[in-house]
């Protein structure tokens, strides 16, 4: 990997890097972890890693659609709540992902993602338009912002307590 330019997105206590480099071939995102030569994702953007090695990014043929690396298995796309796009923010342990995506009538609402309920719209606060969930860990908390009005947003974090397959509900506890 001989980079023309590179730019770090994350590290985790592995001393594992991820980031995107820009090569001959074009935009691409790697991980490389210190005394060992960089390995060349399948993804045009890599973001925030866990201790698995999974890594979140935006993906290469679609570059509007949050993926998730898993090593040995591959890059995974993640999918929308029914809009154009979608972007990954935030990894946790258990490999929960969450984000942000369009709705088909081009709103934004933070999602999480679980490999066995895929993504799911997290909605807003009552009287907020849109959502971004930024981060989360490994308690199933996580961190969002709601918009209020154009580039205006209020912060708070939730635990998300209770999911169930049947109806795919969740309960919060807010502290904002």
């Amino acid at each position: 990997m001989s980079p023309f330019d590179s730019q770090g997105a994350d590290i985790n206590n592995a001393s594992a890097i991820t980031g995107t480099v820009t090569l001959s071939t074009g935009v691409t995102g790697f991980v490389r972890t210190l005394g060992q030569p960089g390995i060349i994702l399948d993804m045009y953007q890599a973001g925030a890693l866990n201790k698995a090695g999974q890594i979140i990014g935006r993906g290469k043929i679609s570059p509007d659609r949050a993926v998730r690396y898993t090593p040995g298995i591959g890059t995974v796309d993640l999918g929308t709540l029914g809009g154009g796009w979608s972007e990954a923010r935030g990894i946790n342990e258990s490999g929960q992902v969450v984000g942000y995506s369009a709705l088909p009538d081009g709103i934004n609402h933070a999602f999480l993602y679980t490999p066995r309920f895929g993504m799911i719209d997290l909605g807003t606060a009552s009287g907020y338009p849109s959502s971004i969930a930024n981060g989360i860990n490994d308690f199933g908390q996580f961190s969002d912002s709601w918009m209020m009005s154009s580039n205006m947003y209020q912060e708070a974090t939730h635990s998300s307590t209770r999911l169930t397959a049947a109806c795919r509900t969740w309960e919060l506890s807010w502290s904002p």
